[in-house]
């Protein structure tokens, strides 16, 4: 059964938290073949990091956030979080 793990990493201005956030996603998926990591970061630098495989960055509005962002996919904030709940 596949597990998805979503974490917030609030990194408006340093990059920080992001890296760690990064390493902590990487070995997740490494440990756990059944693992799918989304990251949501208050950064719009997360997507210059390299993400490898089951691992995807969803960078959030500094505004109010309705909707975030992705490479793959774009999901409102109820959908998103009714997505990972699932």
């Amino acid at each position: 059964m596949k597990k998805r793990v979503l974490v917030y990493s609030h990194d408006t201005f340093g990059l920080g938290n992001i890296r760690r956030m990064l390493e902590i996603a990487r070995h997740l998926v490494e440990v756990d073949t059944d693992v799918n990591v989304l990251i949501i970061s208050g950064s719009p630098m997360l997507h210059a990091f390299r993400i490898r495989a089951r691992i995807d960055g969803a960078a959030a509005r500094r505004t109010i956030c309705e909707r975030f962002g992705s490479r793959r996919t774009t999901l409102t904030l109820r959908d998103l979080f009714l997505e990972a709940v699932r």
